[in-house]
């Protein structure tokens, strides 16, 4: 075995779509925050302790000969971390239309809500999605605070008409007006996410406007490369791509994961039965 081979070596990113380097190498990821996750709770976790000596160092044995393992491993673990997401990442932005190609419109849809979205110059429409897309996240945190919940309602009685501003400051409902005012955002959202279609049937029904949620994630994503590229301090580079690209490449491969390895499981058992069959053909049992 070669030396370099002994320790956690993160994807190579510069690959293309490849269903047998991707998996594998997202599970190593998810392998890692699983055992990060099970010595943050337990520092007496042998088992975890003893699974990342051996995706880290090659030996299981490795972090119990130190005076702290957990300590020690942990340090390893969040050494090793930033640059398998990193590859992570670099490799979805690369294969990024054929993780696109497996997306429904639920999918999408979830995406959607999962990531950070950037407005873009001169361009109304994206610049409405994304507004109204802030809203309902901020609407979710205020939801948690009754004191913001009451300043949210207070200010936005001031642009109801009088008439209207008399009678809610008089019931003094908040959490019941800080819901009718939400569910009124929430309304103009699905209006930009969702169309009207017509079934076979010739009923109406509502549908995930797929293509629109692809665009406006595409362009977000092309407009914080811009701003990445614009940037002169590495500094600042280094934070936009931490915290706007690469956040949302890895939970776009997150997403991805379970599709791939459902397609490139069955894409092996279809040749194993392929297999077996050739097998049979020349009178094998076997």
């Amino acid at each position: 075995m070669e030396v370099q081979d002994r320790y956690f070596k993160p994807m190579d990113y510069e690959q293309s779509h490849d269903r047998d380097i991707f998996v594998p190498a997202f599970k190593k990821v998810l392998d890692l925050e699983s055992r990060v996750n099970r010595i943050n709770k337990n520092q007496g976790d042998v088992s975890a302790i003893s699974d990342l000596g051996g995706m880290l160092r090659g030996d299981p044995s490795y972090y119990h000969k130190k005076q702290s393992p957990a300590t020690a491993v942990l340090v390893g673990a969040n050494e090793a971390y930033p640059d398998a997401i990193d590859a992570i990442a670099k490799y979805t932005k690369k294969n990024l239309d054929d993780f696109f190609d497996l997306f429904g419109e639920n999918d999408f849809l979830n995406l959607a809500y999962s990531i950070p979205l950037y407005k873009k110059d001169n361009d109304e429409a994206h610049n409405k999605f994304v507004d109204l897309m802030s809203e309902v996240r901020a609407l979710r945190e205020i939801s948690k605070d009754p004191s913001k919940m009451e300043q949210y309602v207070r200010e936005k009685i001031k642009e109801c008409p009088e008439w209207l501003q008399r009678e809610l400051n008089l019931t003094g409902d908040i959490q019941g007006l800080f819901k009718e005012f939400g569910d009124i955002v929430n309304a103009k959202l699905q209006k930009e996410m969702y169309l009207e279609v017509i079934d076979k049937d010739g009923s109406r029904k509502l549908r995930v406007d797929k293509n629109r949620i692809k665009k406006i994630v595409e362009d977000s994503l092309d407009n914080a490369w811009d701003k990445y590229n614009d940037e002169t301090y590495e500094s600042t580079k280094k934070d936009i791509w931490e915290a706007d690209l690469r956040s949302t490449y890895v939970t776009i491969a997150r997403m991805a994961y379970p599709k791939e390895k459902k397609v490139r499981d069955l894409d092996k058992d279809k040749d194993a039965v392929e297999r077996e069959d050739e097998r049979k053909v020349i009178g094998m049992t076997e």
